[in-house]
C-alpha cells in the first residue's frame, strides 16, 4: 500500500475495501477505452459487490468507516454513470450523456469534500468535457411547501426534533430533504449558474448545437485515441464570418430584424467572435483513475 493512499480516507480500514475495488475500476474504464460498454458495467458490478461482501466483515463502530463506504460506492457510481455517458456520446445521445456528466460531477464533489481520493485528471475532463455543449441558460424552479422532511430522521428539517445538516455525512448517510407536500409552483427562472444544470432547453440529439461533443465523439470513435487519454479542452477565439451577415443599403432595415437602420446596427458584424475547441489527448490510459 502506498503511504500516499493512507491519506485518502478518514479510517485505515477503508483502504483494504479501496485496494479491493480499483483493479475492477481499471479495468471498467479500459473496457471503456475500447468501447465495450458492456464489460465496463460488469466489471463495476463487481466493485459493488466487493463492498458489498466488505461491509458484511466490518466492524461499523469503527471512527469513520461507514463514512468512507459512502464515499466508495460514490466512486464506483462516478465510473458508471462515466461509463453509461460515454455510451451515450458514442451513439449519439448527447441529451441523455449531458445528464450523465453531471451525475459524474455530482459525485466527484461529494468525493473530494469527503475524502482525499484523487479525481483531479477525471475531474479536469469532465470539465473540459462540459464546455463542449450548447447550454448556457438553465432553467430552476420554486415551491410553496408546508415543510420540509430530512432523509435521515424523517423529521421536519430544522426543527427541534432535526439536528442534520444538508449536505453531511452521518453513519455512511447522505442528509438530504424532500418536501413532505407541494402546494404550489412559486416561480420559473432562468439562470447562468444554477445547483443542478440538467433542466435545460432539450435540442435533438442530431441538432448542430451538438457539433463539438459530435466531433470529439467522430474522433474517439476513429480509435485514434483512448477515451481516458482525453484530458481537456482548449477554447481558442478565433474571428469568423458571420453567417446571417447580408450586405444592405446603409438606410434599409437591419437583417437582424431588431427594426433599426442596418448602418446603426449590424453594418460592422461582417465578422464575429468565434470559438475553436481544441481536444487534448495526454497521459496514460487509465490516467483518469487515481
Amino acid at each position: 500500500m502506498k503511504s500516499s493512499e493512507s491519506k485518502f480516507f478518514k479510517s485505515d480500514e477503508a483502504l483494504q475495501a479501496y485496494s479491493a475495488i480499483k483493479p475492477s475500476i481499471l479495468k471498467s474504464v479500459s473496457a471503456v477505452d475500447h468501447l465495450r460498454f458492456i464489460d465496463a458495467e460488469s466489471f463495476l458490478v463487481e466493485a459493488r459487490k466487493t463492498l458489498v461482501e466488505y461491509r458484511k466483515t466490518c466492524d461499523d463502530e469503527i471512527s469513520g468507516l461507514l463514512d468512507d463506504l459512502w464515499v466508495l460506492d460514490q466512486y464506483v457510481d462516478a465510473f458508471s454513470s462515466y461509463n453509461r455517458m460515454w455510451n451515450d456520446i458514442i451513439d449519439q445521445k448527447y441529451s441523455s450523456s449531458w445528464n450523465e456528466l453531471q451525475n459524474v460531477l455530482d459525485r466527484l464533489r461529494w468525493i473530494k469534500k469527503f475524502s482525499n481520493i484523487t479525481v483531479c485528471a477525471l475531474e479536469l475532463q469532465m470539465l473540459g468535457l462540459e464546455s463542449l455543449y450548447p447550454y448556457q441558460i438553465f432553467f430552476s424552479a420554486g415551491w410553496i411547501v408546508d415543510y420540509f422532511v430530512c432523509a435521515i430522521c424523517g423529521n421536519d428539517y430544522g426543527s427541534d426534533e432535526c439536528s442534520h445538516i444538508v449536505g453531511e455525512l452521518y453513519k455512511g448517510k447522505f442528509a438530504s430533504i424532500s418536501p413532505n407536500k407541494i402546494i404550489e409552483m412559486d416561480h420559473v427562472s432562468a439562470v447562468e449558474h444554477p445547483a443542478d444544470k440538467r433542466c435545460v432547453v432539450q435540442y435533438p440529439d442530431q441538432s448542430n448545437h451538438f457539433r463539438n461533443v459530435d466531433n470529439l465523439a467522430s474522433f474517439i470513435r476513429s480509435n485514434e485515441q483512448a477515451i481516458s487519454n482525453f484530458s481537456s479542452v482548449n477554447a481558442i477565439k478565433i474571428d469568423v464570418k458571420n453567417p446571417k451577415y447580408r450586405m444592405l443599403r446603409r438606410n434599409d432595415l437591419c437583417f437582424c430584424e431588431s427594426g433599426i437602420k442596418f448602418k446603426k446596427c449590424c453594418i460592422s458584424k461582417k465578422i464575429v467572435a468565434g470559438k475553436f475547441f481544441q481536444f487534448v489527448f495526454e497521459g496514460k490510459s487509465g490516467a483518469v483513475v487515481s
